[in-house]
């Protein structure tokens, strides 16, 4: 578990969220679930259905990234989210109240920071069905580190998905010489 008494800097701990396997091509790092925003809970719908309508992915809360050169983003700071402020219970409700349908295999994962603190990850499946943001009533997809509005051919091509079985195809080639 991440905290102030098993880390000796910030590094340390992202380190250990490489090597707990957290931090994939796919992960989103947000600095806290903003309540004092207006539109927070559209945002949050709109991350995690966004990658739901992707790849699929983690949402870590509670750190801050910083952009650099060409683009990238990397974690900057630690900003465990205060315990007062969200629960693993109400997030599951958030999520599940704002899009729609609601994601099958969505899982959330509290680290603990300190005893007021701490961090949630969020694991969303890609999905085979297109979810809808309920607040915003739009589909939004994610294309790299933005999330932007879907297109209706896209839509329907992610509604599709679960009509269209994925086939693994494995064949050995043999060569033979003639002399």
């Amino acid at each position: 578990a991440l905290g102030a008494g098993f880390y000796k800097t910030t590094e340390e701990a992202f380190s250990n969220l490489t090597l707990e396997g957290l931090v994939e091509s796919q992960a989103g790092w947000k600095p806290a679930l903003d309540q004092a925003y207006e539109k927070w809970k559209e945002e949050l719908a709109k991350d995690v259905s966004a990658l739901a309508n992707s790849n699929g992915g983690n949402i870590i809360f509670g750190i801050r990234e910083k952009e650099c050169d060409g683009g990238n983003s990397i974690p900057e700071k630690l900003l465990p989210v205060p315990n007062k402020e969200m629960s693993k219970d109400k997030l599951s409700q958030l999520l599940s109240s704002n899009i729609q349908p609601k994601i099958d295999g969505l899982e959330i994962t509290y680290i603990p920071f300190d005893e007021k603190s701490g961090f949630y990850v969020v694991f969303v499946p890609r999905s085979n069905t297109a979810h809808q943001n309920r607040l915003s009533h739009v589909y939004y997809k994610r294309r790299n580190a933005t999330v932007e509005a879907m297109e209706d051919y896209e839509i329907r091509d992610i509604m599709n998905r679960s009509k269209t079985p994925v086939i693994d195809v494995e064949f050995t080639l043999l060569i033979t010489k003639v002399n």
